[in-house]
């Protein structure tokens, strides 16, 4: 796991979750080493954080590490996702602002494809979002290449 994988853990354990999901699966990794494994991952943040946790009895298995791991690292009740992504603003290259768009989007449950396009092109620097949207994209994927196309320029 590379450091960038372990401090987006620490940011967002849904996604390291997922990914020790996928691993487990494909390696149908037996429900008694799946603690031991997760812990052989754990990096900066978590890493400090785990051995204690796991002394105090924070957690005894592999869900009740997930568990703790969303108390821990993850976002609380008082955090306002979609205030978030419709306050986010480019401030530097697209591909940036690309990356942090949609690490905040995919964790909002039942946002419509169209209100998701509608706040990625709010974001983007007038010079940028005008001329997209005269092109009319008709999904993010498309705005997400003509706005590539557009910073080229």
């Amino acid at each position: 796991m590379t450091e960038t994988r372990a401090a987006a853990m620490s940011d967002d354990p849904a996604s390291w979750v997922y990914k020790a999901n996928q691993f487990f699966g494909y390696y149908q990794t037996p429900i008694a080493e799946k603690l031991l494994i997760a812990s052989f991952h754990m990096e900066l943040k978590a890493l400090i954080w785990f051995p204690e946790a796991e002394e105090a009895g924070v957690f005894f298995d592999r869900e009740s590490l997930v568990q703790a791991l969303h108390v821990r690292f993850g976002s609380t009740a008082y955090d306002d996702l979609m205030e978030v992504l419709t306050r986010l603003r480019q401030t530097t290259t697209v591909a940036l602002y690309k990356a942090e768009f949609e690490a905040i989007s995919n964790r909002i449950k039942g946002l419509s494809p169209l209100h998701k396009l509608s706040c990625f092109l709010s974001g983007l620097k007038d010079e940028i979002c005008l001329p997209v949207r005269m092109l009319n994209p008709q999904s993010l994927n498309v705005a997400f290449g003509l706005e590539k196309i557009q910073e080229d320029m």
